[in-house]
């Protein structure tokens, strides 16, 4: 049987961005509920527009971080149709380098944001300055984002995969042979 090659949507990818970023976020509060990092990504990212602490700035925050999710998600989705290919190990690849663009981001942030170090200690480049954890953790964080919004898509791509009819020619078709009946 043969498949017409078709890709996940930029929709599909974009909201398997957001899957992956809320699941970032869920991972990151588990891990402060813990006691392993005091780490705030969603407080950090809201505070840079706001200058303030609070509930209001950790929600603008998050959804800053899950915009950043579906936008980053079409990125992948690009790549994965520049591979022919989408699944959660070229996710996860692609992941990786996600995690390099997030963690020099991070070391840049300084830069960026009102408050630190004001108020807010500067994380580092990968977040190295937070501790050891934080640097391993953002790693499997994006490893895992990747993983999810590769298995999405190639889950909405083989959705939408279409069966192509077989295409019929003068070797298959056998030919036919009239007999009379005797009566």
């Amino acid at each position: 049987m043969a498949y017409q090659k078709k890709y996940g949507t930029y929709s599909s990818a974009f909201g398997a961005g957001i899957v992956g970023a809320v699941t970032m976020t869920i991972l990151m509060v588990i891990a402060r509920a813990m006691g392993l990092t005091t780490m705030n990504l969603e407080m950090m990212l809201g505070s840079m527009i706001t200058s303030t602490f609070g509930t209001g700035t950790w929600v603008l925050g998050f959804a800053w971080h899950v915009i950043n999710g579906g936008v980053f998600a079409l990125i992948y989705a690009a790549g994965f149709k520049q591979y022919g290919k989408a699944n959660v190990t070229l996710g996860a690849a692609f992941g990786f380098v996600h995690w390099i663009v997030a963690g020099i981001f991070m070391g840049l942030l300084p830069a960026m944001h009102p408050l630190i170090p004001v108020a807010l200690s500067a994380p580092g480049y990968f977040a190295a300055s937070t501790g050891v954890f934080n640097f391993f953790a953002e790693l499997v964080m994006h490893l895992i984002y990747g993983g999810i919004v590769g298995a999405i898509y190639q889950d909405s791509a083989d959705q939408g995969r279409i069966v192509a009819p077989p295409q019929a020619t003068a070797v298959d078709i056998p030919e036919r042979k009239r007999f009379r009946q005797v009566p």
